[in-house]
């Protein structure tokens, strides 16, 4: 089972998850954006990623919705991605975790991203970036992603991304992935089957993650 394990950390390890030398640190992750949430609700396509655990497929998507179901308000997430032609789904939900910084935290069943939306305009991209402690570490894992209202930024948008992204230290010198959004890409069987655990991510990085720190 051990041996089963250090498998999959060398896998999680090799496809860049950024390492933050220190704890996570919010201040002045969105400033000049005036955040709006409302703003960001329905469909989102996924344009690229900090590769991560959790997402190993294409054609990925996010919707965000308000779930009136309950007596308060709750954004309602909803993460698809098509991996071997089976359809993953996590549904999950964002509450306010620090009002003045601007952090939410995303919450699927055991594991929760810490997150902010870095940049947008509301109506064709966005950046979220979320940040974890790695546990028994004084350390801290970033991942994060662009997504777009279509499945392709404009030029002029992706300049823009690619701009911000640029002047980021702790996302600059990540190694970013495209997500497809072909037909073939999102072409499934009608299957649903489960991800990594999130336990076996975190496993992986208590054992390796101070031989993968980058300084921020």
């Amino acid at each position: 089972m051990l041996r089963a394990i250090i498998c999959l950390c060398f896998v999680t390890i090799a496809v860049g998850q950024v390492i933050r030398v220190g704890p996570c640190v919010w201040e002045n992750r969105t400033s000049g954006i005036n955040f709006n949430f409302t703003g960001m609700l329905g469909e989102w396509h996924q344009i690229r990623r900090i590769p991560n655990p959790e997402e190993t497929g294409q054609c990925s998507t996010l919707n965000l919705e308000v779930n009136a179901t309950i007596p308060l308000p709750v954004v309602k997430i909803t993460h698809k991605e098509v991996h071997d032609k089976h359809l993953h789904t996590r549904v999950g939900q964002i509450v306010p975790k620090n009002m003045s910084l601007e952090v939410f935290s995303i919450i699927y069943d055991n594991l929760t991203y810490d997150s902010v939306v870095a940049l947008t305009d509301y109506a064709k991209y966005a950046v979220l970036y979320s940040c974890m402690p790695i546990p028994s570490s004084n350390n801290s894992a970033v991942v994060a992603w662009v997504y777009g209202r279509n499945t392709s930024l404009s030029q002029i948008d992706a300049t823009i991304v690619q701009a911000f992204i640029s002047g980021d230290e702790d996302l600059r010198n990540a190694s970013w992935v495209e997500t497809s959004h072909t037909k073939d890409a999102c072409s499934t069987s009608g299957s649903v089957i489960s991800q990594l655990s999130p336990i076996v991510g975190f496993f992986c990085l208590m054992i390796f993650g101070r031989k993968t720190l980058i300084s921020c």
